[in-house]
């Protein structure tokens, strides 16, 4: 189950990462001013992708917890879960949100 786990974290980070980075739904020109008002833009954008992932890190934790209620052999460590796939995904956050403010 932990190599699920870290499967699941894995792709959770990537696929925020990539979002954070690619996804924008506007012209070049709305690109151009979110580029100029890069402090406010760039907290939104990387806050917004952050909660996104922490809610599925959570979800992740929580579906955790009931395995290891249903299952006795089953134990892990649910805070150091959550720490390491907050770490992950905030970190492919903030890479990607850099990358597409660099872009």
């Amino acid at each position: 189950m932990r190599l699920i786990n870290v499967i699941i974290i894995a792709f959770v980070s990537g696929i925020l990462g990539l979002l954070s980075m690619l996804l924008f739904l506007g012209s070049q020109e709305q690109h151009h001013t979110l580029v100029n008002e890069l402090p406010s833009s760039f907290l939104i954008r990387f806050s917004l992708f952050s909660v996104v992932g922490i809610v599925a890190i959570a979800s992740l934790v929580i579906i955790n917890w009931i395995i290891s209620g249903v299952v006795r052999d089953y134990s892990i460590k649910l805070d150091r879960l959550f720490l390491k796939g907050s770490l992950s995904v905030i970190g492919a956050c903030l890479i990607g949100c850099l990358l597409f403010f660099l872009r």
